[in-house]
């Protein structure tokens, strides 16, 4: 199984060109035998300035095991994150920021989120809860997400990584200017490294999963 790249150009008045050029991959949440993710819906804002938004919407069926979700960020360079944030059902955890400790049992995670150092880069951290049926709306933000370059400019970030021990069983994505739709023949796009499909709709680039991920997709 390979990756998913997505390259976008956008002219302005004939003379600006812009490429966008996107990894797809899953993160992994932590593993338990019971525990499902039906759904990762993700929202990524291409700002001005060349920073962006990215929202995940997780749909999830949590069982007894386990305590915490986090989805690592790695490979960073010169890009910044920061206004993360984990809401439920619109109520907000409550932050730990930099203090997450991950040898915690869940009860001294429900309802808290925080970011972890690793060798890697970063993980962020939030509390499964009880078990059940929960979503989570996680959200943060990128600093110089977008690259200039001599040709275009570009973006290639991981948002869903391999080996989610679960994997989801359906993954959505959009990617979107605000104020400024993308157009047919503008946007030249094609996936691979999960079933699916990619599409330009309503202004905006579109990925669906056709079927279940394994933990070898991404």
């Amino acid at each position: 199984m390979s990756r998913m790249r997505i390259f976008l150009r956008l002219r302005r008045a004939g003379i600006l060109s812009f490429a966008l050029s996107l990894l797809l991959c899953l993160a992994p949440a932590e593993a338990s035998t019971s525990t499902t993710i039906e759904d990762i819906s993700i929202h990524v804002a291409l700002l001005d300035d060349g920073s962006a938004e990215i929202v995940q919407t997780w749909e999830t069926n949590v069982s007894g095991k386990g305590s915490e979700f986090y989805i690592p960020q790695q490979n960073l360079g010169d890009m910044a994150l920061y206004g993360f944030s984990v809401q439920e059902e619109g109520r907000s955890y409550i932050d730990e920021g930099w203090r997450w400790r991950t040898d915690r049992p869940r009860e001294e995670k429900t309802g808290r989120f925080g970011i972890a150092r690793t060798r890697e880069g970063l993980e962020l951290c939030w509390g499964q809860g009880a078990a059940g049926r929960h979503v989570y709306r996680v959200s943060w933000s990128f600093t110089n997400f977008v690259k200039a370059y001599d040709d275009y400019d570009a973006f290639n970030v991981r948002l869903v990584n391999s080996d989610m021990k679960p994997a989801p069983r359906r993954v959505r994505l959009t990617i979107e200017k605000p104020g400024r739709p993308f157009e047919q023949g503008e946007v030249h796009m094609w996936s691979f490294g999960f079933e699916g499909m990619i599409s330009l709709s309503d202004g905006k680039v579109q990925v669906f999963s056709s079927r279940p991920l394994s933990s070898t997709n991404y």
